[in-house]
């Protein structure tokens, strides 16, 4: 009886060791199947990997990369897991450390997924060893949620927090070879391209004028009224307390980037009739003109929030009738109901603003362009007779015609729509026919010239011919 109780004893301690064996050998055989990246583990792998007792690190990446589950975080992450893995496994580990980097797909591991009620994907689990020189009293593995993108080295970071101190494999990212033969492909081309253009590109870049140019510009561009608007971030414009706007600020330190735009159209106007080269100044008048234009424009576009403000700003009727006695309206002080006075009024004074703003940049349009076409136009043209009264005379009828602005919007906006529809199209019509007329005219006077000239040139070639004719007979008698 003593003899089989032993018998036993010693079986069972045999066979508890062999467990113990296999249990302790799980980190080599699955260490076996990570030579060249992340072990791709399902629901029973996952099982037996992070069961206990463990004496290994292990890493579990759970994740959808599969196109149908449309995770494109998870697809773009997974060369960087691999990266990971792959630099963990070649690299050299410290003595004791051991480390496992896996991977579980949703496809192959439902029941994880829904065992640790994940609703999003990737996730990454560290469980820590439960047994050997690196065990925790806390088993629980440490999470990492994925918030957005994120690199290699970012997460390995993290992993890294999460381990024993001492060295750990470098992270070690493979040669590009596309981006560098790509690279080798553009510097050789740029060379080739610089060594067949420098007989045409040199002579401009050792240009001194040229340089002497953009020295001047950077200098007077970083020490002028710009560079302080730029650094010091001052406004615009600013309001003045009573409604208005103050364009220039006070005292000696300050100033505003409206103030900067003009002294230098002041500058402008002052210097550029000073310069002794036409050409010069002509080119200096097209170049400053285009920029205030483009400013104009800018400070319009920047500030329509200001402007449509402007537009449909109500000037008032002078008198307050609710403040003056609140039991009286106006309509009752009139005798008669007046509810459409104060809605016309506004969209009256909406519309003449609208047509003062095209006043405002009409009138200075025309005295520019009016005086770039006499200064442009040829010698033949300037000594036509009356040119520049003609000139004159168009710009004044400009000028008047925009006058005359705001007066015909209020006109039109009082009229109904249907006579005004009436009204436009009528004109239009007239307008059409008239130009269809004078277009056939014009063409019918072309037709009868080209035809008399035709005929004139016949003529003459017919009269030709019969004078050679004629020579060549009296020759041959």
């Amino acid at each position: 009886m003593k003899f089989f109780t032993f018998i036993i004893t010693l079986f069972y301690v045999v066979s508890s060791a062999f467990c113990a064996n296999s249990k302790l050998n799980k980190f080599e055989r699955y260490q076996s199947l990570s030579r060249s990246g992340p072990i791709d583990l399902d629901d029973s792998s996952y099982e037996d990997l992070t069961s206990k007792p463990r004496d290994y690190h292990v890493a579990v990446l759970l994740t959808a990369a599969e196109a149908r589950y449309g995770c494109i975080l998870c697809r773009e992450f997974q060369p960087e897991w691999e990266l990971i893995a792959r630099s963990w496994n070649k690299g050299p580990k410290p003595d004791g450390l051991k480390m496992l980097f896996t991977t579980l797909d949703f496809s192959s591991g439902k029941a994880t997924f829904q065992k640790l009620m994940l609703q999003t994907a990737p996730v990454l689990l560290v469980f820590p060893p439960t047994v050997g020189p690196f065990a925790k009293v806390d088993d629980a593995p440490v999470r990492f949620d994925f918030s957005g993108p994120i690199s290699a080295d970012q997460l390995y970071v993290w992993i890294n927090r999460h381990l024993p101190e001492g060295p750990k494999p470098s992270l070690v990212r493979p040669i590009n070879y596309v981006r560098l033969v790509s690279a080798v492909t553009i510097l050789m081309g740029v060379i080739t391209l610089f060594t067949v253009l420098s007989p045409y590109v040199l002579p401009i870049i050792q240009n001194r004028n040229l340089w002497a140019a953009f020295s001047l510009i950077a200098v007077l561009l970083f020490t002028s009224g710009h560079m302080f608007n730029h650094i010091r971030k001052v406004p615009y414009v600013v309001g003045d307390g009573k409604g208005g706007i103050s364009y220039f600020a006070g005292g000696f330190s300050n100033q505003f980037g409206m103030e900067t735009q003009i002294i230098a159209a002041v500058s402008l106007a002052m210097k550029v009739p000073r310069i002794a080269d036409s050409k010069t100044q002509q080119v200096a008048v097209l170049i400053w003109g285009t920029v205030l234009f483009v400013q104009l424009g800018q400070s319009y576009y920047c500030h329509h929030i200001d402007l449509k403000e402007v537009i449909f700003k109500d000037p008032g009727l002078g008198v307050n009738f609710s403040a003056a006695n609140p039991k009286e309206s106006p309509d009752q002080i009139c005798g008669k109901p007046n509810q459409k006075i104060q809605p016309q009024t506004t969209e009256s004074q909406s519309v003449v603003n609208m047509s003062y703003l095209s006043l405002s940049m009409g009138v200075p349009s025309a005295l520019i362009f009016a005086t770039l076409y006499i200064r442009f136009a040829s010698q033949e043209v300037s000594e036509t007779p009356f040119y520049h009264v003609g000139v004159a005379i168009t710009t004044i009828a400009s000028l008047m015609e925009l006058c005359v602005e705001p007066f015909f919007a209020v006109v039109q906006q009082y009229m109904l729509y249907k006579k005004r529809a009436i009204v436009e199209t009528a004109a239009a019509f007239i307008k059409s026919l008239a130009a269809l007329m004078f277009g056939i005219g014009y063409c019918l006077l072309v037709i009868f010239l080209e035809r008399k000239y035709l005929t004139t040139q016949y003529t003459k070639v017919r009269r030709i011919f019969k004078s050679k004719s004629r020579s060549k007979t009296t020759k041959m008698e």
